[in-house]
């Protein structure tokens, strides 16, 4: 399932991490930009997101050649409740 995604503030990117959190390694090659159309393979819970540390919700991103984790607080998917009636669990 691809979805555009957009950031707060224009020019914004976004580092892939291995895993569901700030604590977890930097994917190489893992920078996505404004605009970019990622797929969504799954989501799961872990750090809060820097601007929000009580939304715990992260997607796994899949860009073919390699694939990583954002917390959603960054992405254009919507709520929650609509979105994960639609992406599975990892």
């Amino acid at each position: 399932m691809l979805h555009r995604w957009t950031m707060a503030f224009a020019g914004s990117w976004l580092q892939m991490r291995t895993g569901p959190g700030y604590g977890y390694a930097n994917v190489p090659h893992g920078t996505l930009v404004n605009g970019d159309e990622v797929g969504l393979t799954c989501w799961t819970t872990g750090d809060g997101a820097a601007d929000n540390p009580n939304y715990r919700y992260w997607m796994l991103i899949d860009l073919g050649v390699r694939s990583g984790y954002v917390n959603d607080w960054y992405l254009n998917t919507g709520n929650p409740s609509v979105w994960q009636q639609h992406i599975r669990r990892c």
